[in-house]
């Protein structure tokens, strides 16, 4: 993956986690707006037996797994704003405007009193680094898996 769509992730993973939030939401108020049955005389012709019953477990196992998912895309996000963190300050505070704070280029050259032309060129420079973070991260990851294919000789 390259370092400039590995960064670009932190946007979809921010909307991914209010949209978690609202189907947490919708599911909750589904499970609160269903009523239990009425008690009396009158008979059962189908359905389930306790909707309201039926409809709380499937809001609890719902909201489980989409808190989980959420809590899934929280650590992805954490883990990409570790990444940055590894850089040199000035490339780490240009990133961070531009893919964490969403700013333009236009926008952080104006706040941090530089040239368009500054903003760029530490922008390129820290994306080559966070590409370097990731394939050496990537490389880790195979010789960690070749380590583990490898038989145990003695």
């Amino acid at each position: 993956m390259k370092a400039k769509e590995y960064l670009s992730q932190i946007e979809k993973i921010n909307m991914i986690i209010k949209n978690k939030d609202a189907e947490i939401v919708k599911w909750k108020e589904l499970a609160d707006n269903t009523s239990a049955p009425v008690l009396g005389d009158k008979v059962k012709t189908s359905g389930a037996a306790d909707t309201m019953a039926t409809a709380v477990i499937n809001y609890v196992d719902i909201e489980k797994e989409l808190i989980q998912q959420k809590q899934d895309l929280i650590n992805k996000h954490n883990e990409i704003v570790r990444t940055i963190e590894q850089l040199p300050a000035q490339e780490y505070d240009v990133l961070h405007m531009i893919y964490i704070q969403f700013m333009s280029l236009e926008d952080v050259a104006e706040y941090k009193h530089k040239s368009y032309r500054w903003v760029t060129t530490v922008h390129g420079r820290a994306l080559a680094n966070v590409q370097r973070i990731l394939n050496k991260r990537k490389n880790e990851d195979k010789n960690r898996e070749n380590c583990l294919l490898l038989p145990n000789i003695s």
